[in-house]
């Protein structure tokens, strides 16, 4: 490029490569994992409500339907997960792997007037998204931060439980505050209606560096979570979960970071679900559930403030339909279910290297224009069965099998002239046509006097994996096949709790 270094050059490129990265990682699983630790609260099973449907486990805890502990509590809590390792013979390297401790307290108060329960936790986490290749070329994302939260639960008047919490996060740049409230209204016992609204921040960062040039890409917005939620018993038989939820992610208010690079994202997600669940001949049940939702963003490319690059347009969106059959008795349960998952995106725009160079050379079309299409379909099928124990304990194993048909197609040019035609015009398929993998899962509880432990540990073993094919190495001219080696699909968690 004209009055381009070309370490500079390279930074152009890393930036739309790391978007590239972005895209194409395990969206199904990474996405719902970080969304999970970001804006939620990390508290363990045990003190969050069972009651909550399947399809909505593992996103934000509805703290209004919490149960009543029957006494004071004290918990630790810690999660590793061991997502992906790789390795090509080609260079590449890429790691995803998230951590997180938490330790807290529960206690209960008021069972006479208002029965409530107030806790206190504090959270260590650590989430970490890496990847590079043989150019010399590093992408970084995630961060480590701390939670520190208080949070309450009341029920008054026996038809309205009221719930909220204030969470202190601590940055290596500072402290952000983040706040809940959410309200139940059940005049019967039939069922009621809900509604939270949550405010907090999306602070995360893109490292990324080509040789000896990089820097530092935050990703900094303001969001707003709303849901409304209804729950239902029809019959004695039945039992509804319905919901909406609405987030909408704006720039911050405050001044742009003092960070060379800036990502500054604006866009509205939506989900909504609803389940039905059936009990029949006393111990089975059936449950069926649908889910649905996308996302719309955009997002401005800064340096020290000034715009030099713009995402035009992401598009995320979703859908699941879910099945299940369980038994339960006094001292043993057994399930099945079945998901069919689909999944498009799509994402656009351009990033231009007037940064550095002077206002003649981005007259000439100094820009680098990106388009991606993609999506994935998963069918998902598992198998879980729970024992009880003669010690007061519980194991729990289970199997899921997924079978995953990914597509995507990545698109790079530049313009000739100011934004017309097209020059150096690439592009890059998706390598994957299709995998199959199964989810192996233990776990279990013991009790010991007044504590209570815990732990469970998955290892996702590939079963089939098939990729486009490409031209053998001993074709005139043909390029090496790739070696990949890859590792990790493991998840552990672990807790101790103490009753009072």
């Amino acid at each position: 490029m004209l009055g381009l270094s070309p370490q500079k050059g390279l930074l152009q490129s890393c930036i739309i490569a790391a978007l590239l990265a972005l895209s194409a990682q395990p969206k199904i699983v990474e996405g719902e994992i970080l969304f999970s630790r970001l804006l939620g609260l990390n508290l363990p099973a045990s003190v969050v409500s069972d009651s909550m449907p399947e399809t909505n486990r593992g996103f934000l805890e509805h703290l209004s339907l919490l149960p009543r502990p029957t006494g004071p509590r004290v918990f630790c809590r810690l999660i590793v997960e061991d997502v992906l390792r790789s390795r090509g013979s080609d260079g590449r390297e890429e790691k995803i792997e998230n951590s997180i401790a938490t330790v807290g307290v529960a206690i209960p108060f008021g069972q006479n007037y208002t029965p409530s329960v107030i806790g206190v936790s504090f959270s260590g986490v650590d989430l970490a998204t890496r990847y590079s290749n043989a150019h010399e070329q590093k992408l970084a994302y995630g961060g480590a931060f701390s939670d520190y939260v208080v949070w309450y639960r009341g029920d008054f008047d026996s038809r309205v439980n009221f719930a909220g919490w204030f969470k202190e996060r601590k940055l290596a740049d500072g402290w952000q505050d983040h706040y809940s409230a959410e309200i139940y209204f059940h005049p019967v016992r039939a069922g009621g209606l809900g509604y939270s609204y949550c405010r907090t921040n999306l602070d995360q960062s893109l490292t990324f560096e080509v040789r000896d040039e990089g820097g530092v890409l935050p990703i900094e917005a303001e969001v707003v979570a709303e849901s409304y939620f209804l729950t239902g018993r029809l019959l004695k038989r039945f039992s509804l979960w319905l919901e909406a939820v609405r987030y909408s992610f704006e720039p911050s208010t405050g001044q742009l970071s003092a960070s060379q690079f800036e990502l500054v994202p604006d866009g509205r997600f939506r989900q909504e679900l609803g389940e039905l669940t059936m009990s029949f001949f006393g111990r089975w049940s059936a449950r069926l559930a649908y889910k649905q939702g996308g996302l719309d963003a955009s997002g401005d490319f800064f340096y020290y403030g000034q715009k030099f690059g713009k995402v035009t347009r992401g598009h995320f969106a979703f859908s699941s339909v879910a099945g299940g059959l369980g038994f339960h008795s006094p001292t043993r349960a057994l399930s099945v279910d079945y998901e069919h998952f689909d999944l498009s995106d799509s994402l656009r725009g351009h990033v231009q290297s007037w940064p550095f160079v002077s206002a003649i050379f981005r007259l000439l079309g100094d820009r680098t224009y990106f388009r991606g299409i993609g999506g994935a379909r998963m069918d998902k099928l598992r198998f879980t069965y729970s024992q009880d124990c003669r010690s007061g304990g519980k194991l729990a194993s289970g199997m899921t099998y997924f079978h995953v048909v990914p597509s995507g197609e990545w698109q790079t040019w530049e313009p000739l002239l100011f934004v017309f035609g097209v020059k150096n015009f690439k592009r890059h398929l998706s390598s994957l046509v299709e995998a199959d993998a199964i989810l192996l899962s233990l776990g279990g509880k013991y009790p010991f006097r007044n504590l209570d432990f815990s732990g469970s540990v998955s290892q996702l073993i590939p079963v089939h994996v098939k990729k486009a094919e490409t031209s053998p190495p001993s074709a005139p001219g043909g390029a090496p096949a790739v070696r990949v080696t890859t590792d990790g699909g493991r998840f552990y968690e672990f807790g101790i709790e103490y009753r009072f």
